[in-house]
């Protein structure tokens, strides 16, 4: 048994490394410049395993079984409109409804390394009406309520649509990856990770028409609880919404 544990553990740090030499060495090696969020690693010190099925990616956690990825984070907006579902702490947080404790190179390492693909870069600027490609995400977001129990919602309705006047439409989100300009990985440069509207230099994207108009979403009030409150953010492949709790 051990044996097979290790043979997966080395194919992981093969898928890794291979990983790292298309999208994160040319990124460390060539940048000396990225954000206060960019620590340069190496592709070994990049990934940790914690147990048979998880593996530690930075402030990330990938789950080989689930196929799962698991990022903290706390709820940085709980009213206002917004333009991020999610950014780091260096990123645009005066419109974003979360901000994650991760790096945004390794959410899109952690994505690859479960075989998802992202798109080609096709959108150009932020509102680009061009419809965002790559693979459909699922994302839901947990936490627990002042009696210590855990409540789970679908990352779209922790969003109030103005338009609708109602939550956010169902949708998958959609791996598009960020862009590389000069070597350096710009969604580390400028803290986007889930944009809302539509935005070439974050890793996923809102494939919905209101993505093109930036006064469309709002934090959903209704739901969110008080900004600060810790968060568990889970990114899967994109599967039908289960039945959440609130």
């Amino acid at each position: 048994m051990e044996d097979e544990l290790d043979m997966g553990w080395d194919f992981a740090r093969g898928l890794l490394f291979r990983t790292t030499l298309v999208v994160v060495a040319p990124l460390l090696l060539c940048s000396p410049t990225l954000s206060s969020d960019a620590d340069q690693e190496s592709s070994d010190s990049l990934v940790t395993r914690i147990d048979r099925d998880q593996y530690a990616i930075g402030g990330l956690r990938l789950n080989k079984r689930t196929q799962e990825i698991t990022i903290p984070g706390w709820v940085n907006m709980d009213q206002g409109q917004i333009e991020y579902f999610a950014t780091t702490r260096s990123g645009k947080t005066h419109e974003a409804v979360l901000v994650l404790d991760c790096r945004p190179l390794h959410l899109q390492t952690a994505l690859l390394l479960l075989g998802l693909e992202s798109g080609e870069t096709n959108m150009q600027y932020q509102g680009d009406t061009t419809a965002p490609q790559g693979d459909s995400l699922t994302i839901t977001v947990s936490w627990q309520d002042e009696n210590g129990r855990e409540v789970a919602h679908p990352a779209h309705e922790l969003m109030y649509d103005l338009q609708r006047k109602d939550a956010m439409e169902t949708t998958p989100w959609v791996f598009t990856g960020s862009m590389v300009i000069d070597g350096r990985f710009m969604a580390d440069l400028d803290g986007s990770i889930i944009a809302t509207y539509s935005d070439p230099v974050a890793v996923v994207n809102n494939p919905l028409s209101g993505r093109v108009d930036d006064t469309v979403y709002e934090a959903n009030a209704e739901i969110l609880p008080k900004p600060g409150t810790p968060v568990l953010v889970t990114i899967s492949e994109w599967r039908q919404s289960e039945e959440f709790r609130e």
